[in-house]
């Protein structure tokens, strides 16, 4: 995930994967990020698969505090194939 202050003033961005069944999660499910002023920053987690079939990828939350702002991704499916 691309994050991007466009602001001119420091931003804290909190980050929170929801649970998505057929997925092992590795990673941090929570955590703050400190954005700089016009600054950028990726975060990027692992899944691994244990079922085969359409599986739909965890929402994430992201709120900006400061901003009073907050979003959750939707969550899309992805086909995994048996292995």
């Amino acid at each position: 995930m691309q994050l991007k202050n466009f602001s001119g003033q420091p931003q804290e961005v909190a980050l929170t994967v929801q649970d998505a069944r057929g997925f092992v999660f590795s990673g941090d499910k929570a955590q703050t990020l400190a954005l700089p002023p016009r600054g950028e920053a990726r975060v990027a987690w692992q899944l691994v698969a244990h079922a085969a079939g359409e599986l739909p990828l965890p929402s994430v939350r992201v709120a900006a505090p400061r901003a009073g702002a907050q979003v959750v991704t939707q969550s899309s499916l992805v086909h995994v194939l048996p292995f």
